[in-house]
């Protein structure tokens, strides 16, 4: 198609001699040049599954968040979580644009909370259904707490690396390797992903 339309056609994978072929329904004519959609994945999947190195607006960090066995309220938040089919451990999605995932707020919401709330929402599961809602904050100190968590964990993950951005874009300016730029353009990625992230908790 055109450059400026965007048409999606299903295609199979047939297996031909150890060789793989693409069928597909739509009529190509010659020359013509045509694009592949790997679905919406991170730039670490691309990396990881693919092979190469891609990121745009849309790139997202995974993260394993979950709740400490030592919490004295351990049980009480690991039931609720449960009563909204949130994994107790998980791996959640960072956005670069900042966006907050229902289940991730939800998580957060929930650690941050005290015994009372935790029982009160146990005994009204109906009024659960808000803690995902970004648009429904549930307290103010909840919500101080819960976006303290996410900033926490974000503050972690960058202090986890090891070099910082600078040195990062002069070793990529001298890497003469393929899979180091990838490696490279990755951290270089998940941390504008992460400080992005971090900035708009902070706002």
């Amino acid at each position: 198609p055109p450059p400026h339309t965007h048409q999606h056609h299903n295609h199979t994978h047939p297996k031909i001699g150890g060789k793989g072929k693409v069928a597909c329904s739509y009529t190509w004519v010659g020359s013509t040049q045509i694009f592949l959609f790997y679905g919406n994945r991170s730039s670490s999947e691309f990396v990881v599954n693919n092979g190469f190195f891609s990121s745009d607006k849309s790139d997202f960090l995974q993260t394993r968040i979950g709740l400490g066995r030592s919490d004295p309220l351990y049980e009480l938040k690991s039931k609720l979580l449960t009563c909204l089919s949130i994994p107790v451990h998980s791996d959640f999605v960072l956005h670069s644009d900042g966006v907050i995932d229902p289940p991730l707020l939800a998580f957060a919401r929930i650690n941050a909370m005290n015994k009372d709330e935790l029982e009160f929402h146990l005994s009204h599961p109906g009024k659960c259904s808000i803690l995902g809602s970004i648009s429904t904050p549930y307290s103010a100190e909840n919500e101080h707490k819960a976006i303290g968590f996410l900033a926490t964990r974000c503050k972690l993950l960058l202090a986890g690396m090891r070099t910082t951005a600078d040195e990062d874009e002069k070793r990529l300016a001298a890497a003469d390797s393929y899979h180091a730029k990838c490696a490279l353009n990755l951290r270089i990625a998940q941390r504008r992903i992460l400080t992005e992230f971090l900035a708009s908790l902070q706002k």
